[in-house]
């Protein structure tokens, strides 16, 4: 009777718990796995051609695109279901990795802000608190084929990660704060496409809808959605800004300096 009720625990969808085991070892496992290969990517084998390697990075991106795409609508009978829509805060590197990988150069560069901020915040947020992956699923990564929707968004997100990571470390991208506009710009832009997709299709994209399984819905309960869209747009403010800080300082500190240095001569 203990393996029976053990499996059924197991194997039954389950509400989303944060810090749960399987949320432990899905999260740990994948920061684990990005470290592993920005190691190598950067250390041991770090002859690689930099574009080489944020190119199979977005490709490996793409394909879990498209695999969840596929399960997605073969689970919906062959109808297109309208939560897939590609207008998640996730599913902006979908748009941005590939343009920063092959893409002409000044192209590239001029999407890298938003690409490396937006992908890196938008990807540990996931893993964080990943409320919309493993809300339903069982309470254990076995059995796998009960786990494909999981498994597919945690190697996306950690391929999100690592793009933005190698990007900083392979210093492919080094932040400053002249190109904080860009990012944050980017952002409200793909914003924008989200609030139109919810308004047509009554979806959720970006959590500017209903807001289901993001941590502060209680705003939009309680005070409305465009208290909801406010507070969104001074959160991503505020998240956005953080890489771009060190580079800012650095210039106040340069400006100090060289202030104090005119004023002994």
């Amino acid at each position: 009777m203990f393996v029976i009720r053990l499996l059924y625990i197991v194997t039954n969808p389950v509400p989303f718990t944060p810090f749960s085991p399987k949320h432990l070892i899905g999260t740990l496992g994948t920061l684990f796995i990005v470290a592993l290969i920005l190691v190598l990517t950067t250390v041991i084998f770090k002859k690689t051609k930099k574009r080489k390697v944020l190119q199979i990075a977005t490709i490996i991106l793409l394909l879990m695109e498209v695999a969840k795409q596929s399960i997605a609508i073969y689970d919906a009978g062959g109808s297109y279901p309208t939560w897939a829509l590609p207008f998640q805060l996730c599913s902006v590197s979908i748009y941005l990795m590939p343009v920063v990988a092959f893409a002409p150069q000044k192209i590239a560069d001029f999407f890298k802000p938003g690409c490396f901020t937006i992908g890196l915040f938008a990807g540990l947020s996931m893993l964080a608190y990943p409320s919309t992956v493993l809300d339903g699923t069982p309470a254990s990564w076995l059995p796998i084929e009960q786990n494909w929707y999981p498994i597919i968004s945690f190697v996306y997100h950690g391929s999100m990660v690592f793009f933005s990571l190698y990007m900083l470390f392979g210093k492919v991208y080094v932040p400053n704060y002249r190109h904080y506009p860009r990012a944050y710009l980017t952002m409200v832009g793909f914003a924008v496409a989200a609030i139109v997709a919810n308004a047509i299709w009554d979806t959720d994209m970006m959590f500017l809808n209903r807001a289901f399984g993001f941590p502060f819905q209680f705003i939009l309960l309680e005070y409305g959605k465009l208290a909801l869209w406010g507070f969104m747009a001074v959160l991503s403010f505020i998240v956005l800004s953080i890489p771009f800080i060190p580079s800012l300082l650095k210039q106040l500190l340069h400006h100090n300096k060289a202030d104090d240095a005119i004023k002994l001569t």
